[in-house]
């Protein structure tokens, strides 16, 4: 029997029993209609908290970045060919497919420079690589097959010292780990049944479950083990308000926003990418700055790491992988 990663199956657990009630969990009821509104009050000094960071790392030809995680000064990203042999107008002629188009996995080290393969599929057709996150000493991902029947998801891992890799860890109609995020050691995972949404935060260290009961629709929890921030809508333009609540203080307010695209957090900071490009707000201060503006802002959405960073990736920049990351100045 194939032994898997702590982390993992926990990941897995939560997401398909929605943390089943224990002695170790607390579930309180938040009335978000409650919830504080704070004016911001705009400061450049903001930007001495927050370090961003420009990267550009040229691709081979035809490739495209797909999703992508940095750990330390190490960013791990994937690359596939999909769009490179799929004709789009229905006019232009492709390249077969050869083993070299393979999707690949990997590694460069923003300080030296250097970069290496980690690993690429064996496969008659290009897969598509959906979410990835490290853990240090694992890198995890999540794809799918798009031309099998069922097209399921699949989660699969590697040991990034020995290279053991560790393929269908576990199948679904949908990837888990795109419905979970995890920050600090704290799992967050949410379970909607109806106007009623149970969002849970599970330390995966203590084992220990904090639960919040709110009636409305969450999109997207975060939390980093002292507040948990949520969006009031689904869709990008029904972003409006995210809400924040301290776990510590169980108080609940909210932060007004323009069609927030993405979100993410680094530390008491929220990074959103909304219509006045991506702004990070100060949740201790009341203060925001806007970091990247409307017309440069050519970002898909802000990514959530593992610790206390976020990285947003640039649109349409072929053979490229363009990107911002961002972190907590010490």
């Amino acid at each position: 029997m194939k032994k898997y990663s702590l982390l993992i199956m926990v990941c897995i657990i939560i997401f398909l029993s929605a943390c089943s009630k224990s002695e170790k969990e607390k579930i309180y009821a938040v009335d978000i209609k409650n919830a504080e509104t704070f004016e911001y009050q705009k400061s450049e000094k903001l930007a001495e908290k927050i370090k961003m960071n420009h990267y550009v790392i040229e691709l081979p030809k035809g490739g495209c970045a797909g999703p992508f995680c940095i750990y330390g000064t190490t960013l791990y990203y994937s690359i596939d060919y999909i769009d490179y042999l799929s004709d789009q107008t229905g006019e232009e002629k492709v390249p077969l497919f050869e083993e070299k188009y393979n999707t690949q996995i990997r590694s460069f080290d923003l300080e030296s420079q250097e970069g290496q393969l980690i690993y690429q599929y064996k496969k008659e057709r290009c897969i598509q690589i959906s979410y990835m996150f490290c853990t240090g000493k694992k890198l995890v991902w999540s794809d799918n097959d798009l031309e099998t029947i069922n097209e399921k998801w699949s989660i699969n891992e590697i040991e990034l010292d020995s290279g053991l890799v560790s393929e269908n860890v576990y199948y679904s109609d949908e990837s888990p780990i795109e419905k979970m995020r995890i920050m600090n050691n704290i799992c967050t995972t949410y379970q909607m049944n109806g106007d009623n949404t149970v969002i849970y935060m599970e330390n995966i260290k203590t084992e220990e479950t904090v639960g919040i009961s709110v009636e409305s629709e969450v999109s997207v929890p975060l939390c980093n083990g002292e507040i948990c921030i949520w969006a009031s809508g689904y869709e990008a333009q029904d972003r409006n308000i995210i809400y924040i609540y301290d776990i510590s203080q169980q108080t609940i307010e909210k932060l007004e926003v323009t069609n927030a695209f993405s979100y993410a957090l680094v530390k008491d900071l929220i990074l959103v990418k909304q219509e006045e490009g991506i702004c990070c707000y100060d949740i201790k201060s009341k203060e925001y700055i806007n970091l990247i503006p409307k017309e440069e802002a050519e970002c898909g959405y802000t990514m959530q790491g593992l610790e206390n960073n976020s990285y947003a990736k640039k649109y349409w920049n072929d053979e490229k992988l363009d990107f911002f990351h961002f972190s907590y100045c010490k």
